[in-house]
Protein backbone atom coordinates (compact mmCIF):
# COMPACT_ATOMS: atom_id res chain seq x y z
CA UNK A 1 0.00 0.00 0.00
CA UNK A 2 2.78 2.26 0.37
CA UNK A 3 4.41 1.99 -2.85
CA UNK A 4 0.70 2.47 -4.07
CA UNK A 5 0.49 5.61 -1.97
CA UNK A 6 3.38 7.09 -3.36
CA UNK A 7 2.46 6.73 -6.74
CA UNK A 8 -0.99 8.44 -5.80
CA UNK A 9 1.71 11.44 -4.52
CA UNK A 10 3.93 11.33 -7.10
CA UNK A 11 1.20 11.86 -9.64
CA UNK A 12 0.02 14.99 -7.85
CA UNK A 13 -0.30 17.76 -10.17
CA UNK A 14 -1.29 15.97 -13.32
CA UNK A 15 -4.02 17.46 -14.76
CA UNK A 16 -6.22 14.19 -14.70
CA UNK A 17 -8.04 14.58 -17.94
CA UNK A 18 -6.33 15.92 -21.22
CA UNK A 19 -6.23 19.56 -21.06
CA UNK A 20 -6.08 22.49 -23.79
CA UNK A 21 -6.72 25.62 -24.39
CA UNK A 22 -9.08 26.77 -27.12
CA UNK A 23 -8.15 25.69 -30.54
CA UNK A 24 -7.17 28.72 -33.46
CA UNK A 25 -10.32 29.26 -35.93
CA UNK A 26 -11.04 26.53 -38.46
CA UNK A 27 -9.20 27.17 -41.49
CA UNK A 28 -8.38 25.11 -45.01
CA UNK A 29 -6.67 21.97 -43.07
CA UNK A 30 -9.43 21.62 -40.75
CA UNK A 31 -11.93 21.69 -43.15
CA UNK A 32 -10.03 18.87 -44.74
CA UNK A 33 -9.76 16.74 -41.63
CA UNK A 34 -13.39 17.39 -41.22
CA UNK A 35 -14.38 16.75 -44.60
CA UNK A 36 -12.28 13.49 -44.85
CA UNK A 37 -13.64 12.25 -41.22
CA UNK A 38 -17.44 12.73 -42.80
CA UNK A 39 -16.18 10.83 -45.65
CA UNK A 40 -15.78 7.47 -43.74
CA UNK A 41 -18.03 7.77 -41.55
CA UNK A 42 -20.53 8.48 -44.93
CA UNK A 43 -19.27 4.81 -46.05
CA UNK A 44 -17.19 6.51 -48.62
CA UNK A 45 -14.32 4.60 -49.97
CA UNK A 46 -11.20 5.30 -48.34
CA UNK A 47 -9.23 5.73 -51.63
CA UNK A 48 -11.26 8.34 -52.18
CA UNK A 49 -11.04 9.95 -48.94
CA UNK A 50 -7.63 10.11 -49.17
CA UNK A 51 -7.18 11.51 -52.59
CA UNK A 52 -9.20 14.35 -51.70
CA UNK A 53 -7.36 15.32 -48.41
CA UNK A 54 -4.19 14.91 -50.46
CA UNK A 55 -5.16 17.19 -52.72
CA UNK A 56 -6.16 19.52 -50.01
CA UNK A 57 -2.48 19.29 -48.48
CA UNK A 58 -0.86 19.45 -51.98
CA UNK A 59 -3.02 23.02 -52.48
CA UNK A 60 -2.60 24.37 -48.51
CA UNK A 61 0.29 22.43 -47.27
CA UNK A 62 2.66 25.08 -47.48
CA UNK A 63 0.31 27.68 -44.86
CA UNK A 64 0.86 27.79 -41.17
CA UNK A 65 -2.00 26.00 -40.26
CA UNK A 66 -2.43 24.31 -36.63
CA UNK A 67 -4.15 21.41 -38.29
CA UNK A 68 -1.77 20.76 -40.58
CA UNK A 69 0.48 17.93 -37.93
CA UNK A 70 -3.12 16.39 -37.89
CA UNK A 71 -3.98 16.45 -41.02
CA UNK A 72 -1.16 14.87 -42.41
CA UNK A 73 -1.06 11.90 -39.93
CA UNK A 74 -4.73 11.10 -41.25
CA UNK A 75 -3.10 10.79 -44.85
CA UNK A 76 -0.09 8.45 -43.68
CA UNK A 77 -2.38 6.56 -41.66
CA UNK A 78 -5.00 5.90 -44.30
CA UNK A 79 -2.93 5.10 -46.87
CA UNK A 80 -2.48 1.45 -45.84
CA UNK A 81 -6.14 0.76 -45.54
CA UNK A 82 -7.13 2.70 -48.55
CA UNK A 83 -4.78 0.12 -50.31
CA UNK A 84 -6.01 -2.90 -49.09
CA UNK A 85 -9.82 -2.58 -47.81
CA UNK A 86 -11.17 0.82 -49.37
CA UNK A 87 -14.34 0.30 -49.23
CA UNK A 88 -16.28 -0.54 -46.28
CA UNK A 89 -16.93 -4.21 -45.26
CA UNK A 90 -19.68 -6.65 -45.85
CA UNK A 91 -21.51 -6.78 -42.28
CA UNK A 92 -22.16 -10.61 -42.15
CA UNK A 93 -17.92 -10.57 -42.36
CA UNK A 94 -18.12 -7.61 -39.62
CA UNK A 95 -20.34 -9.97 -37.96
CA UNK A 96 -18.20 -12.76 -38.54
CA UNK A 97 -14.76 -11.29 -37.31
CA UNK A 98 -15.08 -8.16 -35.23
CA UNK A 99 -11.55 -7.49 -34.67
CA UNK A 100 -10.22 -7.83 -37.80
CA UNK A 101 -12.61 -5.70 -39.15
CA UNK A 102 -12.69 -2.86 -36.02
CA UNK A 103 -12.01 -0.36 -38.53
CA UNK A 104 -15.60 -0.44 -39.53
CA UNK A 105 -16.91 1.24 -36.96
CA UNK A 106 -18.75 4.11 -36.13
CA UNK A 107 -19.86 3.95 -32.61
CA UNK A 108 -18.93 6.99 -30.57
CA UNK A 109 -15.55 7.02 -29.06
CA UNK A 110 -17.42 8.48 -25.85
CA UNK A 111 -19.56 5.69 -25.38
CA UNK A 112 -16.54 3.20 -24.27
CA UNK A 113 -14.14 6.38 -22.98
CA UNK A 114 -16.59 6.88 -19.65
CA UNK A 115 -17.34 3.94 -17.48
CA UNK A 116 -20.89 6.27 -16.38
CA UNK A 117 -21.73 5.74 -20.46
CA UNK A 118 -21.16 1.59 -20.14
CA UNK A 119 -24.96 0.83 -19.12
CA UNK A 120 -25.76 2.48 -22.16
CA UNK A 121 -24.65 -0.11 -24.19
CA UNK A 122 -26.61 -3.75 -23.41
CA UNK A 123 -29.27 -4.74 -25.76
CA UNK A 124 -32.64 -3.05 -26.32
CA UNK A 125 -35.52 -5.38 -25.76
CA UNK A 126 -36.30 -5.56 -29.00
CA UNK A 127 -32.81 -6.82 -30.54
CA UNK A 128 -32.84 -10.09 -31.66
CA UNK A 129 -29.13 -9.83 -32.52
CA UNK A 130 -26.32 -7.75 -31.77
CA UNK A 131 -25.97 -4.47 -34.17
CA UNK A 132 -23.80 -5.11 -37.05
CA UNK A 133 -21.33 -2.57 -35.26
CA UNK A 134 -18.02 -4.01 -34.32
CA UNK A 135 -17.36 -2.13 -31.50
CA UNK A 136 -21.25 -3.31 -30.33
CA UNK A 137 -20.32 -7.09 -30.62
CA UNK A 138 -17.25 -6.87 -28.61
CA UNK A 139 -18.41 -5.29 -25.97
CA UNK A 140 -20.84 -8.30 -25.82
CA UNK A 141 -17.80 -10.92 -26.06
CA UNK A 142 -16.34 -11.97 -22.67
CA UNK A 143 -13.08 -10.81 -21.11
CA UNK A 144 -10.75 -13.74 -23.41
CA UNK A 145 -11.06 -10.88 -26.25
CA UNK A 146 -8.37 -8.61 -24.81
CA UNK A 147 -5.65 -11.68 -25.81
CA UNK A 148 -6.92 -10.63 -29.81
CA UNK A 149 -7.09 -6.89 -29.09
CA UNK A 150 -3.63 -6.29 -27.95
CA UNK A 151 -1.82 -7.24 -31.05
CA UNK A 152 -4.07 -3.94 -32.61
CA UNK A 153 -2.81 -1.28 -30.13
CA UNK A 154 -0.19 -0.77 -32.97
CA UNK A 155 -2.77 -0.12 -35.94
CA UNK A 156 -2.80 3.60 -36.47
CA UNK A 157 -5.73 2.89 -38.87
CA UNK A 158 -8.75 5.39 -38.72
CA UNK A 159 -11.90 3.96 -38.00
CA UNK A 160 -15.59 5.46 -39.54
CA UNK A 161 -16.17 6.73 -36.08
CA UNK A 162 -15.55 10.70 -37.33
CA UNK A 163 -15.99 12.45 -33.81
CA UNK A 164 -17.58 16.09 -34.53
CA UNK A 165 -16.29 19.30 -32.82
CA UNK A 166 -18.64 19.24 -29.71
CA UNK A 167 -17.52 22.57 -28.20
CA UNK A 168 -15.09 25.53 -28.76
CA UNK A 169 -12.44 23.57 -26.84
CA UNK A 170 -12.55 20.76 -29.09
CA UNK A 171 -10.96 19.75 -32.31
CA UNK A 172 -11.71 17.45 -35.27
CA UNK A 173 -11.11 13.75 -34.39
CA UNK A 174 -11.11 10.45 -36.99
CA UNK A 175 -9.96 7.56 -33.77
CA UNK A 176 -8.25 4.84 -34.40
CA UNK A 177 -8.19 0.96 -34.44
CA UNK A 178 -5.84 1.47 -31.37
CA UNK A 179 -8.08 3.35 -29.90
CA UNK A 180 -10.77 1.42 -29.74
CA UNK A 181 -8.70 -1.76 -29.45
CA UNK A 182 -7.19 0.15 -25.62
CA UNK A 183 -10.91 1.31 -25.13
CA UNK A 184 -12.04 -2.01 -24.96
CA UNK A 185 -9.35 -3.49 -23.09
CA UNK A 186 -9.97 -1.60 -20.45
CA UNK A 187 -13.70 -1.84 -20.55
CA UNK A 188 -13.31 -5.38 -20.25
CA UNK A 189 -10.47 -5.31 -17.71
CA UNK A 190 -12.30 -2.36 -15.90
CA UNK A 191 -8.41 -1.35 -15.80
CA UNK A 192 -6.80 2.27 -16.87
CA UNK A 193 -3.63 1.50 -18.84
CA UNK A 194 -3.51 4.96 -20.06
CA UNK A 195 -4.82 8.34 -17.71
CA UNK A 196 -6.72 9.89 -20.75
CA UNK A 197 -9.04 7.96 -22.92
CA UNK A 198 -11.37 10.57 -23.82
CA UNK A 199 -12.11 12.36 -27.46
CA UNK A 200 -9.16 14.52 -26.57
CA UNK A 201 -6.69 12.07 -25.26
CA UNK A 202 -7.13 9.01 -28.18
CA UNK A 203 -4.08 6.65 -27.92
CA UNK A 204 -3.01 7.86 -31.37
CA UNK A 205 -2.14 11.28 -30.40
CA UNK A 206 0.18 10.16 -27.88
CA UNK A 207 4.09 10.30 -28.74
CA UNK A 208 5.50 7.17 -30.18
CA UNK A 209 7.31 6.01 -27.37
CA UNK A 210 4.38 6.28 -24.80
CA UNK A 211 1.91 4.79 -26.97
CA UNK A 212 5.13 1.56 -27.03
CA UNK A 213 4.94 1.73 -23.32
CA UNK A 214 1.13 1.22 -23.17
CA UNK A 215 0.92 -1.83 -25.29
CA UNK A 216 3.94 -3.14 -23.75
CA UNK A 217 2.45 -2.79 -19.97
CA UNK A 218 -0.96 -4.03 -21.24
CA UNK A 219 0.69 -7.53 -22.73
CA UNK A 220 2.37 -8.17 -19.28
CA UNK A 221 -0.34 -7.40 -17.53
CA UNK A 222 -2.46 -9.94 -19.39
CA UNK A 223 -0.18 -12.45 -19.31
CA UNK A 224 0.33 -12.04 -15.57
CA UNK A 225 -3.77 -11.95 -15.16
CA UNK A 226 -6.23 -13.53 -18.08
CA UNK A 227 -6.24 -16.80 -16.07
CA UNK A 228 -7.43 -14.27 -12.85
CA UNK A 229 -10.48 -12.79 -11.85
CA UNK A 230 -11.35 -9.03 -12.78
CA UNK A 231 -10.49 -7.49 -9.61
CA UNK A 232 -7.25 -9.30 -9.10
CA UNK A 233 -6.49 -7.55 -12.58
CA UNK A 234 -7.12 -4.46 -10.84
CA UNK A 235 -5.25 -4.79 -7.83
CA UNK A 236 -2.25 -5.46 -10.19
CA UNK A 237 -2.79 -2.43 -12.15
CA UNK A 238 -4.15 0.09 -9.91
CA UNK A 239 -0.75 1.16 -8.45
CA UNK A 240 0.46 2.08 -11.81
CA UNK A 241 -2.43 4.50 -12.82
CA UNK A 242 -2.22 8.38 -11.98
CA UNK A 243 -5.14 9.74 -9.40
CA UNK A 244 -8.05 9.74 -11.83
CA UNK A 245 -7.29 6.13 -13.58
CA UNK A 246 -6.92 5.27 -9.63
CA UNK A 247 -10.35 6.66 -8.36
CA UNK A 248 -11.77 5.09 -11.32
CA UNK A 249 -10.41 1.16 -10.51
CA UNK A 250 -11.23 1.75 -6.81
CA UNK A 251 -14.60 2.09 -7.80
CA UNK A 252 -14.75 -0.43 -9.14
CA UNK A 253 -12.98 -2.89 -6.89
CA UNK A 254 -15.36 -1.57 -4.40
CA UNK A 255 -18.22 -2.45 -6.39
CA UNK A 256 -16.64 -6.27 -7.21
CA UNK A 257 -16.32 -6.36 -3.23
CA UNK A 258 -19.43 -5.45 -2.30
CA UNK A 259 -20.64 -8.82 -4.91
CA UNK A 260 -18.61 -10.82 -4.82
CA UNK A 261 -14.79 -10.60 -1.97
CA UNK A 262 -14.96 -8.32 0.46
CA UNK A 263 -10.99 -8.17 0.85
CA UNK A 264 -11.42 -6.37 -2.72
CA UNK A 265 -13.70 -4.01 -1.51
CA UNK A 266 -11.72 -3.10 1.45
CA UNK A 267 -8.78 -2.52 -0.79
CA UNK A 268 -10.40 -0.29 -2.98
CA UNK A 269 -11.83 1.60 -0.04
CA UNK A 270 -8.33 1.65 1.40
CA UNK A 271 -6.92 3.04 -2.03
CA UNK A 272 -9.06 5.93 -1.73
CA UNK A 273 -8.72 6.60 2.43
CA UNK A 274 -5.15 6.98 1.97
CA UNK A 275 -5.43 9.63 -0.88
CA UNK A 276 -7.71 11.82 1.03
CA UNK A 277 -5.88 12.11 4.02
CA UNK A 278 -2.54 11.88 2.16
CA UNK A 279 -3.75 14.74 -0.12
CA UNK A 280 -6.73 16.26 0.92
CA UNK A 281 -6.23 19.88 -1.46
CA UNK A 282 -5.78 18.06 -4.71
CA UNK A 283 -8.52 17.94 -6.94
CA UNK A 284 -8.48 14.42 -7.28
CA UNK A 285 -9.27 14.31 -3.16
CA UNK A 286 -12.93 15.73 -3.87
CA UNK A 287 -13.72 12.57 -6.72
CA UNK A 288 -12.06 10.32 -4.36
CA UNK A 289 -13.99 11.72 -1.30
CA UNK A 290 -17.40 11.26 -3.58
CA UNK A 291 -16.70 7.40 -4.15
CA UNK A 292 -15.81 6.90 -0.13
CA UNK A 293 -19.05 8.84 0.77
CA UNK A 294 -21.14 6.96 -1.83
CA UNK A 295 -20.05 3.76 -0.35
CA UNK A 296 -20.82 4.70 3.29
CA UNK A 297 -17.40 5.49 4.81
CA UNK A 298 -16.89 8.42 6.22
CA UNK A 299 -13.20 9.31 5.89
CA UNK A 300 -13.57 12.00 3.43
CA UNK A 301 -16.35 13.69 5.51
CA UNK A 302 -14.09 13.96 8.62
CA UNK A 303 -10.75 14.97 6.82
CA UNK A 304 -12.54 17.88 5.02
CA UNK A 305 -14.29 18.96 7.66
CA UNK A 306 -11.32 19.07 9.13
CA UNK A 307 -9.47 20.53 6.92
CA UNK A 308 -12.54 23.91 6.31
CA UNK A 309 -12.36 24.41 10.36
CA UNK A 310 -8.33 25.32 9.86
CA UNK A 311 -9.31 27.92 7.70
CA UNK A 312 -12.15 28.98 9.58
CA UNK A 313 -10.14 32.08 11.45
CA UNK A 314 -8.26 32.76 7.62
CA UNK A 315 -8.88 35.50 5.63
CA UNK A 316 -11.08 34.67 2.64
CA UNK A 317 -9.82 30.80 2.41
CA UNK A 318 -13.24 29.46 1.55
CA UNK A 319 -13.01 30.04 -2.91
CA UNK A 320 -10.64 27.48 -3.14
CA UNK A 321 -12.37 24.89 -1.27
CA UNK A 322 -15.91 25.25 -3.42
CA UNK A 323 -15.44 21.77 -4.15
CA UNK A 324 -14.61 20.21 -1.20
CA UNK A 325 -17.59 22.39 0.62
CA UNK A 326 -19.99 21.12 -2.43
CA UNK A 327 -18.93 17.41 -1.33
CA UNK A 328 -20.09 17.96 2.35
CA UNK A 329 -23.13 19.29 1.48
CA UNK A 330 -23.56 16.73 -0.82
CA UNK A 331 -22.89 13.85 1.22
CA UNK A 332 -22.66 15.36 4.93
CA UNK A 333 -25.28 15.18 7.77
CA UNK A 334 -26.19 17.22 10.71
CA UNK A 335 -22.14 17.84 12.01
CA UNK A 336 -20.81 18.62 8.75
CA UNK A 337 -23.73 21.11 7.66
CA UNK A 338 -23.60 22.38 11.13
CA UNK A 339 -19.68 23.03 10.66
CA UNK A 340 -20.24 24.82 7.54
CA UNK A 341 -22.67 26.98 9.17
CA UNK A 342 -19.80 28.29 12.09
CA UNK A 343 -17.40 28.46 9.28
CA UNK A 344 -20.14 31.29 7.52
CA UNK A 345 -21.20 32.95 10.65
CA UNK A 346 -17.34 33.45 10.91
CA UNK A 347 -16.59 34.75 7.12
CA UNK A 348 -20.04 36.81 7.62
CA UNK A 349 -18.70 38.57 10.81
CA UNK A 350 -14.76 39.31 10.20
CA UNK A 351 -15.29 42.06 7.96
CA UNK A 352 -14.26 42.09 4.09
CA UNK A 353 -15.73 40.62 0.86
CA UNK A 354 -18.47 38.89 2.02
CA UNK A 355 -18.95 37.48 -1.88
CA UNK A 356 -16.33 34.74 -1.63
CA UNK A 357 -18.25 32.79 1.38
CA UNK A 358 -19.43 29.71 2.25
CA UNK A 359 -22.93 30.60 2.04
CA UNK A 360 -22.61 31.35 -1.26
CA UNK A 361 -21.23 27.80 -1.86
CA UNK A 362 -24.30 26.18 -0.37
CA UNK A 363 -26.43 27.96 -2.30
CA UNK A 364 -24.98 26.51 -5.70
CA UNK A 365 -24.18 22.94 -4.12
CA UNK A 366 -27.21 21.41 -5.67
CA UNK A 367 -28.43 21.16 -2.29
CA UNK A 368 -29.59 24.14 -0.94
CA UNK A 369 -33.21 23.33 -1.92
CA UNK A 370 -33.25 19.69 -0.64
CA UNK A 371 -31.48 19.17 2.32
CA UNK A 372 -33.02 21.21 5.72
CA UNK A 373 -29.93 21.43 7.12
CA UNK A 374 -29.36 24.05 4.36
CA UNK A 375 -31.68 26.41 6.05
CA UNK A 376 -29.26 28.13 8.66
CA UNK A 377 -26.93 29.12 6.12
CA UNK A 378 -29.64 30.32 3.46
CA UNK A 379 -31.05 32.46 6.02
CA UNK A 380 -26.95 33.80 6.65
CA UNK A 381 -27.02 34.66 3.32
CA UNK A 382 -30.38 36.69 3.12
CA UNK A 383 -28.72 38.56 6.21
CA UNK A 384 -25.95 39.38 3.73
CA UNK A 385 -27.51 41.24 1.17
CA UNK A 386 -26.35 44.88 2.22
CA UNK A 387 -23.06 43.81 2.57
CA UNK A 388 -22.57 41.63 -0.49
CA UNK A 389 -24.60 44.69 -2.63
CA UNK A 390 -22.31 47.39 -0.93
CA UNK A 391 -19.29 45.14 -1.75
CA UNK A 392 -20.27 44.81 -5.58
CA UNK A 393 -21.90 47.75 -6.76
CA UNK A 394 -21.24 47.22 -10.47
CA UNK A 395 -23.06 44.09 -10.12
CA UNK A 396 -26.64 43.49 -10.63
CA UNK A 397 -29.17 44.37 -7.98
CA UNK A 398 -30.21 42.88 -5.98
CA UNK A 399 -27.50 40.24 -5.83
CA UNK A 400 -27.93 37.12 -7.75
CA UNK A 401 -26.51 34.70 -4.89
CA UNK A 402 -28.40 35.86 -2.21
CA UNK A 403 -31.70 36.06 -4.99
CA UNK A 404 -31.21 32.23 -5.34
CA UNK A 405 -30.93 31.89 -1.39
CA UNK A 406 -33.91 33.17 -0.50
CA UNK A 407 -35.56 31.32 -3.25
CA UNK A 408 -34.11 28.15 -1.68
CA UNK A 409 -35.37 29.45 1.85
CA UNK A 410 -38.96 29.59 0.32
CA UNK A 411 -38.91 26.18 -1.27
CA UNK A 412 -37.20 24.50 2.26
CA UNK A 413 -39.82 26.77 4.61
CA UNK A 414 -43.03 26.82 2.67
CA UNK A 415 -43.02 30.33 3.37
CA UNK A 416 -44.21 32.76 0.73
CA UNK A 417 -41.74 35.92 0.36
CA UNK A 418 -43.15 36.35 -3.22
CA UNK A 419 -40.05 35.33 -4.83
CA UNK A 420 -40.21 34.15 -8.31
CA UNK A 421 -37.25 33.17 -10.49
CA UNK A 422 -38.37 34.33 -13.45
CA UNK A 423 -39.32 37.83 -11.87
CA UNK A 424 -38.28 41.09 -11.94
CA UNK A 425 -35.16 42.77 -10.22
CA UNK A 426 -37.67 45.33 -8.14
CA UNK A 427 -39.71 42.20 -6.99
CA UNK A 428 -36.90 39.47 -6.50
CA UNK A 429 -35.80 42.84 -4.53
CA UNK A 430 -39.08 43.13 -2.28
CA UNK A 431 -38.90 39.13 -1.83
CA UNK A 432 -35.45 39.65 -0.32
CA UNK A 433 -36.74 42.22 2.10
CA UNK A 434 -39.71 40.41 3.41
CA UNK A 435 -37.35 37.36 3.52
CA UNK A 436 -34.86 39.36 5.79
CA UNK A 437 -37.58 40.32 8.26
CA UNK A 438 -39.39 37.33 8.26
CA UNK A 439 -35.49 35.58 9.19
CA UNK A 440 -35.04 37.62 11.40
CA UNK A 441 -38.26 38.07 13.63
CA UNK A 442 -39.38 33.90 13.40
CA UNK A 443 -37.17 31.98 11.04
CA UNK A 444 -33.97 32.08 12.54
CA UNK A 445 -34.88 31.36 15.99
CA UNK A 446 -37.08 28.79 14.73
CA UNK A 447 -34.90 26.55 12.40
CA UNK A 448 -32.35 25.63 14.38
CA UNK A 449 -30.03 22.00 13.90
CA UNK A 450 -31.58 20.98 17.00
CA UNK A 451 -35.24 21.24 14.84
CA UNK A 452 -34.22 20.81 12.22
CA UNK A 453 -32.64 16.87 12.74
CA UNK A 454 -36.68 16.08 15.27
CA UNK A 455 -38.84 17.85 13.05
CA UNK A 456 -37.72 17.78 9.20
CA UNK A 457 -35.15 15.35 8.70
CA UNK A 458 -36.55 12.08 8.08
CA UNK A 459 -35.02 8.88 10.19
CA UNK A 460 -33.70 5.85 8.62
CA UNK A 461 -35.52 2.58 9.04
CA UNK A 462 -34.81 0.98 12.73
CA UNK A 463 -32.39 -1.88 12.16
CA UNK A 464 -34.40 -5.55 12.49
CA UNK A 465 -32.79 -7.15 15.73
Amino acid sequence: MRALLLGLVVAFGWPGRAAAGIPPPADAMYFAIEAAGKGLAGGADRAKVLKELTAALTKHGDQKSYYLATAKALAADLEASAKADPKPADPKDVAADPVKHLRETKDPVYLLAYPENWGRRGPRPDEKEPPADPVRRLVRRDRAVIGELIPLLADRTPTRAFQPVLSSFDRPHVPRVCDYALLLIEFHSECVFSETVSASGLLHKFPEADREAVAKRVAEWWAANKNKSVAAGIRDQIGRALPYGQIRMARALIRLGTEGNPDDREFGLGVLREYVRWNPRAYPAVEAGDVLSEAGDRTALDVFRELLEEFADGPGAVPGWSSTIYHQCRHGGRREWESLYVLAWREANRGGDPRPATWVCVVHSGRADKSPYAIPLLGLGVEQAEAVAAAAPDEPVPPADVARAVGHLQTQTGVDFGYKWEGTAEERAAAIKRAQSWWAEKGKAKYTFDFIEENLVKKPPAKKP
